[in-house]
């Protein structure tokens, strides 16, 4: 058995991978397809429009990013805050049972 001595190490690793966020994507169609003269929705967009889209407007991409970046702070102070509790509980409980054996 392994005992857990500390809270858990949590790694997160960022790709910057813009072209697969749709949200973004639909918001540069939104802003500059008439200045580059996509007239197709963004879902028949090939690959080489997108790109060009994402590299017109690096600053929404940017911004869009640390949005989400964001976003995952807050929710790991939330679950870091859970896992506290959880942690607390789990003590209290391994401590009545190592008492009542």
């Amino acid at each position: 058995m392994i005992q857990q001595l500390d809270l858990p190490t949590f790694f997160v690793i960022f790709t910057y991978a813009e072209r697969l966020w749709d949200p973004l994507n639909k918001t540069l169609h939104t802003l500059h397809a008439l200045r580059l003269n996509f007239l197709n929705k963004i879902e028949y967009l090939q690959f080489v429009h997108i790109t060009e889209l994402i590299q017109i407007d690096p600053i929404t991409c940017v911004k869009y990013y640390d949005h989400k970046r964001f976003c995952l702070y807050k929710l790991s102070h939330i679950s870091l805050f859970l896992g506290y509790i959880y942690i607390y509980i789990y003590r209290l409980l391994n401590s009545k049972i190592m008492e009542t054996t």
